[in-house]
C-alpha cells in the first residue's frame, strides 16, 4: 500500500501553492510596508490551509476528483 503524500495535512499541489502564495504576499508586505497585505497573508497561512486540510480528510484527492468530474462527461443518460 502506498501513503497519499500530503504536505501539512492537504494535497501536496494545493498546499505547495498556498504556501507559495502566502509566501509572496508576505515578503510584498514586509516590502512595501502594507498591512493589508499582511493580513491577506495571515488568512491564506491560517483559514484557508485549514479548508484544505479539512478537504483532506474527506478524501486525500478531494478536489482533483471534484475537477475531474467536472470534466468528464455523463456516462448515462439522464431518466
Amino acid at each position: 500500500m502506498q501513503r497519499d503524500k500530503l504536505l501539512m495535512g492537504a494535497e501536496r499541489e494545493l498546499a505547495q501553492l498556498n504556501v507559495m502564495f502566502t509566501t509572496i504576499l508576505g515578503l510584498l508586505a514586509l516590502l512595501t510596508l502594507n498591512w493589508r497585505l499582511a493580513v491577506l497573508a495571515v488568512i491564506f497561512g491560517g483559514p484557508v490551509q485549514w479548508l484544505l486540510r479539512m478537504l483532506s480528510q474527506e478524501d486525500p484527492d478531494y478536489i482533483k476528483v471534484y475537477l475531474e468530474g467536472l470534466t468528464a462527461p455523463q456516462l448515462r443518460s439522464p431518466e
